[in-house]
């Protein structure tokens, strides 16, 4: 008879390590919110921030790694920083999380669900860069020719942005209405991801469809936003001190509205 081996590991399929859920039912799909829940998107990111001082942290800590990727030169840069996105708003969104649950915040378990969740979100980056790159070419190629991409990497001259201002214009606004559908999927995939095991393509397609239903809410989200950058440009710009960590928390208050029952 043979005897189990004590220094055996498991044979049990071990899932997903995913944080306990705040507070409220997860629905599973979007939900539509009143229009002036976009405005109130900023007022419960600040309540979150001001709830915990660790967010602060957290918040300096993605900025600073955005700001070494912004010293590399821009064909290394910019795909770096499409790539970590979602690794950004996703470690926000487990901070915020466990804000919300009056747990305390722990550097360990956000990069442990990082981690746990890496594969996903890698591969909703690549998505996002992929994507952002064939909407680059579609906007600008037929405007500016294959030399108009270097626009993008900053390696235009002068004379030639001086010759083509109208044609770099037009390129430029048909990027921007292209790149929205683009960032609409991608704004709330990452909580979906990390905070509900949500795999990336399906997240990309959840959050797409979550923005579209409140169309109205974010556009008031959009009007509060500007009015609030011109509120805060105007004490010499020390007022984005505090409204980016506050329009990088949105997100996540964002989610919480969409994707869950009640108000925050």
């Amino acid at each position: 008879m043979s005897h189990p081996n004590p220094y055996q590991p498991p044979q049990a399929p071990v899932l997903d390590y995913l944080p306990p859920p705040a507070p409220g039912r997860f629905l599973g799909s979007p939900r539509r919110v009143a229009g002036a829940r976009g405005a109130a998107w900023y007022g419960e990111a600040w309540r979150l921030l001001m709830a915990h001082a660790g967010l602060w942290l957290v918040i300096l800590a993605i900025i600073a790694v955005l700001a070494l990727t912004a010293i590399l030169p821009p064909w290394a840069g910019l795909p770096l920083q499409y790539l970590l996105f979602p690794f950004t708003l996703a470690a926000l969104a487990v901070a915020c999380d466990v804000v919300r649950r009056g747990a305390p915040l722990r550097v360990d378990e956000i990069l442990a669900v990082l981690a746990e969740r890496g594969g996903q979100l890698f591969l909703l980056g690549l998505l996002y860069l992929i994507g952002i790159t064939l909407v680059s070419v579609v906007a600008i190629v037929p405007l500016l020719g294959w030399s108009g991409m270097g626009v993008l990497l900053g390696d235009v001259p002068p004379p030639y942005v001086a010759e083509l201002f109208m044609p770099l214009m037009l390129a430029m606004l048909l990027l921007l209405a292209l790149s929205l559908p683009l960032l609409m999927a991608v704004w709330l995939a990452p909580a979906l991801v990390v905070l509900n095991g949500v795999a990336a393509p399906a997240a990309m397609g959840t959050s797409l469809v979550g923005c579209i239903r409140n169309i109205w809410p974010f556009f008031l989200y959009g009007v509060a936003g500007l009015v609030l950058a011109l509120a805060a440009t105007l004490p010499l710009l020390l007022g984005w001190l505090l409204l980016v960590p506050v329009i990088m928390v949105t997100s996540y208050s964002a989610y919480r509205d969409i994707f869950f029952e009640g108000n925050l």
